[in-house]
């Protein structure tokens, strides 16, 4: 490897930084397969960065649930919008 290109190996963290996710994601994603990981030692988990930059154009790596709009907050609380209690 030269001095300039970077590590083949990537850290959770890094790996999840690299990703743009969170590392609960980034576990999920190891755990169901749809991403390979080796683990070293007791603790510590390596990504291949090829690995990830397959994953991340095979589809889209983003959580299946989409955080709740204002108004379907609001709604599901029981408070219609503009209402004044």
């Amino acid at each position: 490897m030269r001095a300039d290109s970077k590590p083949e190996f990537l850290t959770r963290h890094a790996a999840a930084q690299y990703l743009g996710i969170g590392t609960t994601f980034l576990d999920k994603l190891i755990r169901s397969g749809d991403l390979p990981a080796f683990k070293l030692g007791r603790r510590t988990v390596l990504l291949r960065r090829d690995d990830l930059v397959r994953a991340a154009t095979a589809r889209p790596l983003e959580p299946a649930h989409r955080s709740l709009t204002e108004d379907s907050r609001r709604a599901t609380r029981g408070v219609k919008y503009g209402s004044r209690q």
